[in-house]
C-alpha cells in the first residue's frame, strides 16, 4: 500500500544470501523463457518488404558490431567492420538483428583469445554482397542444415537464429543467404541483396 511491504521484502533479501541467489535464478529463468518466446515469434512472423524505408548498411553493421562487443571482448575475439556506405531498403532494425545473429555465431565459433571476425560488403554485378567471415572451427556438418529450425550443435540455444536470419533476408529484403566453410576451418556467411 505505502511501499512498506516492498521495503520489508528488500530488507529480508539483503539479509539472506540464499534468497538473493534464488531471485537471481528466477530472473535468469524468466529472461531465458522470454528470449525463447521472442525467437518463436520472430520465426512465425509474416514478413513484408518495406521498400519505403532506406537506411545505411554501414550504420546497421556498426550498431550490430557494438551490440555483440561485450560477447566478443569476453571471448578475446576481434570484430572489424569494413563496409561502404551503401543504402538499403527495408527495416534497419530487422537487418541489424540479422547481422547480430550472424556475428554472434561467428564470435562463438572462434577459439578464445584467437578469434578474428570481419563484416564486409561490396557491390558486384548489380548485387550487394554482405559477408561475415571468421577464423573459427568451421562448419563440419552439411552447411545447409544450419538453416533448419531447431538444428544446433551448441550446448545452449534452440537453433532458431539462422532460420530467423534467412527469413528476414529472403522475405523482407528479397535476398539470399549462403554459407561457405573451407576444409581448414573458418566460415563465411554471405547475404546477397538486390541493389537499392
Amino acid at each position: 500500500k505505502d511501499g512498506t511491504d516492498i521495503k520489508a521484502v528488500a530488507e529480508e533479501l539483503e539479509s539472506d544470501p540464499r534468497l538473493v541467489n534464488l531471485c537471481a535464478r528466477v530472473i535468469d529463468g524468466v529472461s531465458s523463457i522470454s528470449s525463447t518466446i521472442n525467437q518463436f515469434l520472430e520465426l512465425s512472423l509474416e514478413r513484408q518488404p518495406q521498400k519505403d524505408k532506406r537506411f545505411s548498411l554501414r550504420e546497421a553493421a556498426e550498431k550490430a558490431a557494438a551490440e555483440i562487443s561485450f560477447l566478443a571482448d569476453s571471448r578475446g575475439v576481434q570484430v572489424r567492420v569494413s563496409t561502404p556506405d551503401i543504402q538499403l531498403c527495408g527495416s534497419p532494425d530487422h537487418f541489424r538483428r540479422a547481422l547480430v545473429n550472424i556475428l554472434k555465431n561467428a564470435v562463438e565459433a572462434c577459439r578464445m583469445g584467437e578469434g578474428q571476425v570481419k563484416l564486409s560488403a561490396d557491390v558486384k554485378d548489380g548485387k550487394i554482397h554482405v559477408r561475415v567471415t571468421d577464423n573459427g572451427m568451421g562448419i563440419h556438418e552439411e552447411p545447409s542444415r544450419i538453416f533448419d529450425p531447431f538444428y544446433t550443435t551448441k550446448d545452449k540455444g534452440l537453433g532458431l537464429g539462422l532460420p530467423i536470419v534467412q527469413k528476414i533476408v529472403e522475405e523482407e529484403f528479397s535476398g539470399s543467404l549462403h554459407v561457405e566453410s573451407p576444409p581448414g576451418g573458418g566460415a563465411t556467411v554471405r547475404i546477397v541483396l538486390p541493389a537499392a
